[in-house]
């Protein structure tokens, strides 16, 4: 889940940085915008998004290093982890239990002074069934999936994780993170300056950091405990993600998840509490006073605790 975690990031960074339409090739150039992003997934403590340092900040998740992450608790550490990128910003916002709060992604993204807009990576942990994924949801996933904003899936199925980039028919397309890579051989310094490391990253050969086999998969396979990717370069383009939410993925049945303008009045807990940095679900109990609609395992979202970071661990 570690590596899913990364891909998605990198999808993000990429679209950032390199635009939507950008394909790498083996013989491709390498621009300086490439290396950057390249530079912070080296396997190297000095690499802002490495292994090294992801499984560190799962201990502030209650993960203890080698022990297995989950969607949402990879969601919440890359997220942690990004407020130490030096090179660039890139906001992350999480929206937990099952509700997107457009107020609470536009505190995360737009500065209220300036009208800045810093470009939004948005994960939407959810659970869609107790050991197996309802099937009732597919439609809403294949939807999803074909958003222009979509960044794909982070899941997989019992024991394996994947990130999901798209279907064909009632197949998901997937890439492998088990894949067995060359190791990349680095001769860095915690000493060096990052400058210095992406200057030094033109000469690590990238192949092992990309791959070349596209997996298929039944969407019956998937484990329900999964993290949706969304990437919003301007606030223009989430607008639009919100429009397209609510033409093309809540309109069925049983909904994803809920989309609000603002917080429900009946939380417990402010909103702002509830999104302040290195706080994860399991930090911030919430309680709702009213009942809200029941998911499909038969019980609600809301019975007096929040989200825990179990609620979305399934995956081995």
């Amino acid at each position: 889940m570690l590596r899913c975690g990364q891909m998605m990031f990198a999808q993000a960074l990429t679209m950032q940085l390199l635009g939507r339409d950008w394909r790498w090739t083996a013989s491709g150039k390498r621009n300086e915008a490439y290396n950057s992003i390249l530079s912070r997934f080296l396997d190297h403590k000095r690499a802002c998004y490495s292994v090294h340092l992801i499984s560190l900040m799962g201990e502030s998740e209650g993960k203890k290093i080698g022990e297995w992450f989950g969607p949402n608790t990879v969601a919440q550490v890359m997220k942690k982890l990004s407020n130490y990128d030096e090179i660039s910003k890139l906001s992350v916002h999480i929206a937990m239990d099952n509700l997107l709060i457009i107020e609470e992604v536009l505190r995360t993204s737009k500065d209220p002074a300036t009208g800045f807009w810093t470009p939004l990576l948005l994960f939407i942990p959810l659970r869609l069934g107790l050991t197996e994924m309802n099937p009732a949801y597919i439609r809403a996933l294949k939807s999803c999936l074909s958003l222009k904003e979509t960044a794909g899936i982070v899941g997989g199925k019992p024991n394996h994780a994947y990130y999901f980039i798209g279907f064909v028919e009632n197949q998901l397309l997937y890439l492998d993170p088990h894949k067995t890579q060359t190791a990349v051989h680095m001769n860095f310094t915690s000493q060096m300056e990052i400058k210095d490391i992406v200057d030094a990253t033109q000469g690590i050969a990238d192949d092992s950091y990309h791959c070349n086999t596209v997996h298929k998969m039944d969407f019956s396979l998937i484990d329900p405990s999964i993290a949706l990717g969304f990437y919003c370069h301007t606030e223009a383009d989430f607008d639009n993600l919100c429009r397209s939410l609510r033409l093309y993925v809540l309109d069925k049945q049983p909904m994803l998840f809920e989309l609000c303008e603002k917080s429900p009045t009946t939380w417990d807990v402010p909103a702002k509490s509830r999104t302040t940095l290195g706080q994860s679900d399991s930090d911030a109990p919430l309680t709702r006073n009213s009942k809200s609609r029941q998911q499909q395992t038969g019980t609600s979202c809301n019975n007096g605790e929040s989200d825990s970071d179990s609620d979305y661990e399934l995956l081995g």
